[in-house]
């Protein structure tokens, strides 16, 4: 692997899409950049507003989070269905007793 020394930029395939307003129709440059630092900004553009600095080790942990977090929501998600069977086959049975008791 070679050693990150000097900065490497690269632009995106895709534009921004629709939620970016008037910067929409225009890609991102990303740029590693020595110091284990990653820029963000629009393509064709300088603005400091616009340019956002992250370092790699927080990108990293962003990432770990974000898989725990779908995992503790795919978790969830399975523990409400299972729920919402067992309150069907509860009410099932309630009414199948009630139908029985009027029989």
């Amino acid at each position: 692997m070679t050693p990150l020394t000097r900065s490497v930029s690269r632009l995106t395939l895709g534009p921004l899409g629709p939620g970016h307003g008037s910067l929409r129709e225009r890609r991102l440059v990303a740029t590693l950049a020595k110091g284990d630092l990653l820029e963000l900004r629009p393509h064709r553009t300088r603005r400091p507003s616009l340019r956002h600095v992250v370092r790699l080790v927080d990108v990293y942990t962003w990432a770990i989070k974000c898989a725990a977090n779908r995992a503790q929501l795919e978790k969830a998600r399975e523990a409400k269905e299972e729920k919402a069977r067992r309150l069907e086959q509860a009410r099932l049975r309630r009414s199948a007793r009630a139908a029985n008791l009027r029989a």
